[in-house]
């Protein structure tokens, strides 16, 4: 069904982690995102749009085929049990852009585990940021990227509503700096909400 570019690597109580290629993954992702994701986008971009700008969009599309992608998935007893992909976004970054598990497969640290392989992946490949969007209730995702040392960067309004953005600096002093810059403005941002009578 997939093509595989690695051999599975062992994540946790029996689980792997896979690397394949978007051609063979993404018609997968296509049929059974559904079962993981309900269908919450708040604005339908498509169909506002009118046929020259949809024509316009796939010829952008197209441009992005050499970005750098990595695309994987987790596995149990030869079952799927998720999986996860992103890309390039520019010549320093990464946007982890979907992960997500079956309902039976949830809850089991198994985002903890993975989270680790694919930083350790992107840092190899030479990123030095990796972001990600999440609705802001998504703890499962957020809690541990927050404990692995993602910073708070912003709210980006999107087709699905709301979403806090993350972002992860490979670069440590730069990780140093961008986490006290984020407390700082946080504060400072905050202080009115926070001051006495």
């Amino acid at each position: 069904m997939f093509d595989r570019l690695e051999d599975p690597q062992p994540l946790l109580n029996g689980y792997s982690v896979t690397r394949v290629s978007w051609p063979s993954f993404k018609p997968y992702f296509l049929e059974k995102r559904a079962e993981i994701f309900r269908d919450d986008e708040t604005c339908p971009v498509e169909t506002f749009l009118s046929e020259a700008e949809k024509q316009a969009l796939d010829r952008l599309g197209a441009r992005t085929k050499d970005l750098y992608r990595l695309v994987y998935i987790c596995e149990k007893d030869n079952a799927i049990a998720g999986w996860g992909w992103g890309c390039q976004s520019d010549y320093e970054s990464y946007d982890m852009v979907n992960t997500g598990f079956f309902p039976e497969h949830r809850h089991q640290g198994l985002y903890k585990a993975l989270l680790p392989v694919v930083m350790a992946r992107l840092k190899g490949a030479g990123f030095q940021v990796a972001t990600s969007k999440h609705n802001p209730a998504n703890e499962a995702i957020i809690k541990p990227k927050l404990d692995y040392g993602f910073t708070p960067a912003g709210f980006d309004l999107t087709r699905y509503g709301p979403l806090l953005r993350l972002a992860y600096y490979f670069n440590e002093n730069r990780r140093n700096a961008m986490a006290t810059q984020s407390r700082k403005e946080a504060q400072e941002a905050m202080a009115p909400y926070f001051k006495g009578p």
